[in-house]
C-alpha cells in the first residue's frame, strides 16, 4: 500500500469532511509540463480545462490505465490537436511553430490534493496519482469535450518487441567481467551488425566454453562465414570486420550456471529499451534462479510477466520513494494483519456475490527434468500437484499447466511452488465484492484491508484483498473510489486460466511401451533408393482423449540393428505415411524405428519407439524413367521434352538472364519440332536473355562438338550457342568457349549449326549456354535438339627421332606408330571415306627438349593445309601436357582425299634428346 502520512490520515479521519482537487499535466513538444487546470488562464483567467478523470488497476492488468476529459474549445482556446491556429498548440505565441499539446505518446501526470473543506491545497498537498503516456485521443465527442486514454509508464515496455534473440543467464567465469556484463549474449550469425561491447558466443555447431566481446568503436557486420574462435587468453577473433573481439573465458559448466531472475529482467530491459531507460526496483530478491536460455522474439512486457508468474510475484509500476518505479515484489498470500482498516461507514457494498466459476482447487504442473533423461537423451516429463480440495467445500476443481521443455521450471520444488501459487490464487473468486467509499488514493492491488461489520451484509469484520480499484474524480471536487476485493492477495486470476493446457496430453514415459505402440502395425514398401512406411496405430482408450494415438510420428533408419534414434537417423516426420528415399543404397538392408511425438505448446514430447523392423532399399525400375528425354545424350534433356514445373524452364535447364515465360518460353505439342514435340522460343524482345544447361562432366584435352537446330530472323553475333568450360571448383574458364557461330542464319526453316573444339587442360565440367546479349532491336529465334559429343579420334600415331640434325629437317609421320622416317618421303596417313569435317589438330611432346622446335602441319593430297601447330623450344615438362593445338578449322574432306602429317624440326645449340611426339587429328560428320 502507498504510504499515508500523519497529516493525510488526519484529513481522512476529520469529521468536518474533505475535498479533492484534480490537476492534469501534459508535456508539450518542447518538453515542458503544462497544467491544464491553469495553463489556459494565460488568456482566460481562472479557466480550468479539466472536467473529469478516472484511474484504475487490476491484478490481471499490466498496470494502471487512466482516462481524462477536458473542455475542447473555450473562447478560441482549442485543445484539438488538429487546430494549428490554437494558442494551446503554439505555446501562446503565434510566432511559434505548430506543435499540438494533446498528441499521441505525450507524457501525462495526474495529481490530486486531499484537503479539508474550503481549504486551498498547498504545494506539499499534491499526491501523484498517475503517470504515463497518451494511447488514444478522442476529439469529436458530442458534448464539446476531448478525451484522452492513457497507460502508465509500462506502456513503452508493453509496446516494445524483442527484435534480437540473445542468450541470458550466461555467467562469465573469469572473475573479471560479471559486473560489466549487463546485457544478453548473442549467438553468432552471419551478416549481422554487432554494436560496440556486444557479447557473442559461437554458433551451436562451433560452441565452446568462451564468450567474445566486440571492442571496436561503433558497430560492425559479421561476414558470411563463421570465424575460427580462439581459445587462448588474449587472442583476438579475426572475422574480417570484427577483428577486435576481446576473448573472455566463460568457464566449462555453462549449463549449470544460474542467474537471479531480477538480474535477467534488468538485462532484458537494458537490451531492448536502452541501458538505464528503466531501472528495476526489487527491494527483496525472490531467490529464483534461471539457467542459461535463449530469449525468442516476443513482446517485452509479456516476456517479463511470464518470467514473474513462474514464481508467483508481481511486476508493475508502483509509487515508491517519491517516484513511480517498475517494482518486483512478493505477493503476501497469507497475510496476518490488514494493511489498512476502514472506519465505520461512509462506505457501502455495491456488490457482494459468491461465484463458483473460475475456482480451482487442484493444479498439476508438467515440467522437464534435465537431470533425468530417457534412452533417447531427452529430459523426462514429470508432474507436481498442489491439492487443497480436501480442505475445501468446493470439491475437486482441476487446472493443468504445461511448462515447455526449456522452461526455467525444471525441478520438482519449482514445479510444486508454481502449482501451490496457482491454487492459492484460484481457490477463491477473483472479485466477489466491491466496496464504494470516499476517495482513497493510497490503494494498490494486492493490499489487504479490513471493513467493520455494517449490520446489513456482515456483522463481523470483513477482511479481503484488493484485486482491482477505480478512482473517479471531477473538477468540482467530487471523488470516490470503488475497490474490488477477494479473500486473499493474488498475483492474477485470468493470467492463470490463460495458461491452462487445454489440449495437453501427458506423456506415458514410464510405461514399458508408449501408448500401446508395441501393438502398432508398420507396413513397409520399398521405393527407389529407400522405403515408404504406412503406420496403422492400435485402437486404444475408447473415448479417452489422453490415450488417443499420437497425431505424428518420426521415421528413423540406420545401417545397424539396435541403434539409438537421434537427429542423424531421422528421415521424415508425418502422420501416417512416411518415406525415407535419401542416400539409401538399392538392395542393401536397413533398420527402422518409428517414434510417436506430440506437440505440446512450445515443445515436442517423444514417446518410446516401436519395435525395430528391417527393410531392403528398393531399386529404380525401367518404368520409373520417362521415355521422352534421351538420357544417353549431353546435355540432359537437350531436346526440352520434360518440364515438371511449368513455371520454370525445362528440367535440367535454368534461366540466368531475362524472365522465364516472357523472354523465353517452352513450346510443346508442336508438329514442327526437329525432335520430339518441344523446343525453346526466344521472344521478339530487346532484352538480354540466357538459358543454361546443368553442368556435365568432360575430360581435358578431348575434342568436343556442339550442334543445334535453329530457326528465325536473328540479330547477328548477339545470338550465341556455345559450350562453356568449368574447372574442378566449378569456376568458369574464360576465353575458351566452343561457339557454334552466331545464330544469324535468317529464314523460316530449321537450320543445323555446329562447332567443335578441345576442352582446356583444366576443364572438368561443361555447360551449354544459349543467349542473346544486349540486343539492339527485337529478334526472336527457336532452338531445338541441342547435343554435345566427345568426338572419336582418327588414331594416336607416333613419330620418333633419336638423332635429329642441326639443320631444319622435314619428316613425315609413320601411320600406326614406329620410328619416324628421315628420308623425307611423304607417307599417306589415311584415306577417308565419306564427307567429314576436320575439327582440329593436337600435338603433344612426351619428353620436351630445350633446344628443338617442332612445326607440325596436316597435308591434304600433297599440299599443306591451314592446320599447323608449333611446339616451341624451351619446354621442360616431363609428361604429355606440353602441347599445341589448332582447332575448329572445319576443313572439308572429300571421299578420295589423302592425308599426311609433316613435321619440321629446328635444332638449336645444346644437347638434343630423342623425342616422342603424339599427333591427334579429330574428324566429325
Amino acid at each position: 500500500m502507498r504510504t499515508i502520512s500523519a497529516a493525510q490520515q488526519a484529513i481522512l479521519d476529520a469529521p468536518g469532511g474533505r475535498t479533492v482537487r484534480l490537476r492534469v499535466w501534459v508535456r508539450d513538444g518542447g518538453g515542458t509540463d503544462r497544467d491544464l487546470s491553469t495553463y489556459a488562464g494565460t488568456l482566460v483567467p481562472g479557466l480550468n480545462l479539466v472536467t473529469s478523470g478516472q484511474v484504475k488497476d487490476d491484478i490481471d492488468a499490466n498496470g494502471q490505465t487512466a482516462t481524462f476529459t477536458f473542455k475542447r474549445n473555450v473562447d478560441g482556446i482549442n485543445l484539438s490537436p488538429l487546430m494549428e491556429a490554437s494558442p494551446l498548440n503554439r505555446g501562446f505565441n503565434p510566432a511559434n511553430s505548430y506543435a499540438p499539446l494533446i498528441d499521441l505518446h505525450r507524457h501525462v501526470k495526474a495529481e490530486v490534493a486531499l484537503v479539508p473543506m474550503d481549504v486551498e491545497p498547498q504545494s506539499g498537498d499534491w499526491i501523484n496519482l498517475f503517470e504515463g503516456t497518451i494511447d488514444t485521443v478522442k476529439i469529436a465527442d458530442g458534448d464539446g469535450s476531448i478525451t484522452i486514454e492513457c497507460s502508465d509508464l509500462s506502456g513503452d515496455i508493453r509496446d516494445t518487441f524483442i527484435e534480437l534473440e540473445r542468450v541470458y543467464g550466461y555467467a562469465l567465469g573469469d572473475g573479471l567481467h560479471e559486473a560489466s556484463e549487463p546485457t544478453g549474449v548473442f549467438i553468432w550469425a552471419p551478416n549481422v551488425e554487432y554494436d560496440s561491447n556486444d557479447w557473442v558466443i559461437p554458433s551451436e555447431a562451433n560452441q565452446n566454453t568462451f564468450a567474445y566481446q566486440n571492442q571496436n568503436v561503433g558497430s560492425d557486420t559479421s561476414l558470411p562465414n563463421e570465424p575460427v574462435w580462439p581459445t587462448t587468453p588474449g587472442d583476438d577473433v579475426v572475422d574480417g570486420v570484427l577483428s577486435n573481439l576481446d576473448w573472455v573465458n566463460c568457464g566449462t559448466t555453462l549449463v549449470t550456471r544460474t542467474t537471479a531472475v531480477e538480474t535477467i529482467i534488468q538485462q532484458l530491459l537494458d537490451d531492448n529499451l536502452g541501458a538505464g531507460a528503466v531501472t528495476l526496483n526489487c527491494p527483496v530478491s525472490p531467490g529464483f534462479l534461471l539457467r542459461m536460455f535463449q530469449q525468442s522474439r516476443d513482446g517485452l512486457l509479456s516476456v517479463l510477466e511470464n518470467l514473474v508468474l513462474l514464481f508467483g510475484w508481481d511486476l508493475r509500476y508502483r509509487y515508491r520513494s517519491g517516484s513511480w518505479q517498475f517494482t518486483l515484489q512478493a505477493v503476501n498470500r497469507a497475510p496476518v494483519a490488514p494493511d489498512y482498516t476502514f472506519s465505520d461507514p461512509p462506505f457501502k457494498w455495491s456488490a457482494m456475490d459468491l461465484k463458483l466459476e473460475g475456482i480451482r482447487t487442484i493444479c498439476d504442473v508438467w515440467y522437464s527434468d534435465p537431470t533425468d533423461r530417457d534412452a533417447a537423451g531427452n529430459p523426462k516429463r514429470k508432474r507436481e500437484r498442489a491439492d487443497v480440495s480436501g480442505t475445501s467445500d468446493l470439491g475437486k476443481r482441476w487446472i493443468e499447466l504445461n511448462e515447455a521443455s526449456l522452461s526455467p521450471i525444471d525441478t520438482s520444488t519449482e514445479a510444486f511452488d508454481l502449482a501451490t501459487n496457482v491454487v492459492a490464487d484460484l481457490s477463491q473468486p477473483k472479485a466477489d465484492a466491491e466496496a464504494e467509499c470516499a476517495f482513497f488514493p493510497f490503494v494498490e492491488v494486492q493490499d489487504f484491508y479490513r471493513w467493520p461489520g455494517d449490520g446489513l451484509l456482515h456483522d463481523q469484520n470483513f477482511d479481503a484483498a484488493v484485486s482491482g480499484y477505480v478512482h473517479e474524480l471531477t473538477a468540482d471536487g467530487k471523488a470516490r473510489t470503488r475497490i474490488q476485493v477477494r479473500g486473499k492477495p493474488s498475483s492474477g486470476y485470468t493470467k492463470w486460466h490463460d495458461r491452462q493446457a487445454w489440449n495437453y496430453t501427458p506423456p506415458q514415459i514410464h510405461r514399458a511401451q508408449s501408448l500401446g505402440l508395441d501393438r502398432t502395425d508398420v507396413s513397409v514398401q520399398p521405393i527407389p533408393g529407400g522405403a515408404q512406411i504406412q503406420i496403422i496405430p492400435p485402437t486404444i482408450g475408447q473415448g479417452n482423449q489422453k490415450d488417443a494415438p499420437p497425431p505424428e510420428y518420426e521415421f528413423h533408419t540406420d545401417v545397424s540393428p539396435g541403434f539409438t534414434p537421434d537427429l542423424s537417423t531421422l528421415q521424415a516426420t508425418g502422420r501416417s505415411t512416411l518415406s525415407a528415399p535419401h542416400l539409401k543404397r538399392p538392395g542393401k538392408t536397413y533398420y527402422g524405428q518409428v517414434i510417436p511425438i506430440r506437440h505440446n505448446a512450445e515443445k515436442i514430447v517423444r514417446g518410446l519407439p516401436v519395435k525395430e523392423f528391417s527393410f531392403t532399399a528398393g531399386q529404380a525400375q525401367a518404368g520409373h524413367l520417362s521415355a521422352d528425354p534421351d538420357l544417353t545424350r549431353l546435355p540432359l534433356n537437350g531436346s526440352f521434352e520434360t518440364q515438371l514445373d511449368t513455371l520454370e524452364p525445362p528440367d535440367h535447364w535454368t534461366e540466368s538472364a531475362g524472365t522465364w515465360g516472357t523472354d523465353v518460353t517452352l513450346v510443346t505439342g508442336s508438329a514442327t519440332a526437329v525432335t520430339g514435340d518441344s523446343y525453346l522460343s526466344f521472344a521478339d524482345t530487346a532484352t538480354s536473355k540466357q538459358v543454361d544447361s546443368d553442368l556435365f562432366i568432360v575430360e581435358p584435352y578431348n575434342l568436343y562438338s556442339i550442334s543445334a537446330w535453329v530457326q528465325g530472323n536473328f540479330l547477328g553475333d548477339n545470338n550465341v550457342c556455345q559450350i562453356k568450360w568449368y574447372d574442378q571448383n566449378r569456376n568458369a574458364i574464360a576465353g575458351s568457349e566452343v561457339t557454334a557461330g552466331a545464330l544469324g542464319v535468317p529464314g523460316g526453316s530449321w537450320r543445323h549449326k555446329r562447332a567443335a573444339g578441345f576442352a582446356p587442360s583444366n576443364a572438368h565440367f561443361g555447360q551449354v549456354q544459349i543467349f542473346q546479349s544486349a540486343p539492339g532491336t527485337a529478334h526472336g529465334f527457336l532452338v531445338d535438339a541441342l547435343e554435345v559429343r566427345r568426338l572419336q579420334l582418327t588414331g594416336l600415331l607416333t613419330w620418333g627421332n633419336s638423332a635429329p640434325s642441326a639443320a631444319a629437317v622435314t619428316h613425315y609421320m609413320t601411320p600406326g606408330g614406329g620410328a619416324g622416317a628421315t628420308d623425307g618421303n611423304e607417307r599417306v596417313l589415311r584415306k577417308i571415306g565419306g564427307e567429314y569435317t576436320l575439327a582440329g589438330l593436337s600435338v603433344r611432346a612426351r619428353v620436351a627438349s630445350t633446344h628443338v622446335t617442332y612445326a607440325v602441319t596436316l597435308r591434304r593430297n600433297g599440299n599443306d593445309s591451314s592446320l599447323t601447330a608449333t611446339l616451341a623450344a624451351g619446354s621442360t615438362s616431363q609428361d604429355d601436357s606440353t602441347h599445341a593445338e589448332v582447332d575448329s578449322k572445319q576443313l572439308g574432306i572429300a571421299l578420295a582425299d589423302e592425308l599426311s602429317i609433316k613435321i619440321v624440326s629446328t635444332i638449336g645449340a645444346g644437347p638434343v634428346a630423342a623425342q616422342d611426339l603424339f599427333v591427334t587429328v579429330g574428324l566429325y560428320q
